[in-house]
């Protein structure tokens, strides 16, 4: 989704895909895209 890098939209729902090791990790749903990737850049900040 443009702007928003980790975020997608499915059944009408915003939700992120983060890689987490060797697999995908997904956000709860989201009702906007910014609180998607919000949830995104924390998972990675946790992350380093």
């Amino acid at each position: 989704m443009e702007g928003f890098d980790d975020v997608w939209v499915l059944k009408g729902k915003y939700v992120a895909f983060v890689m987490s090791g060797d697999s995908f990790r997904r956000s709860p749903v989201f009702s906007t895209p910014e609180a998607a990737q919000r949830w995104a850049n924390q998972l990675k900040q946790d992350e380093v």
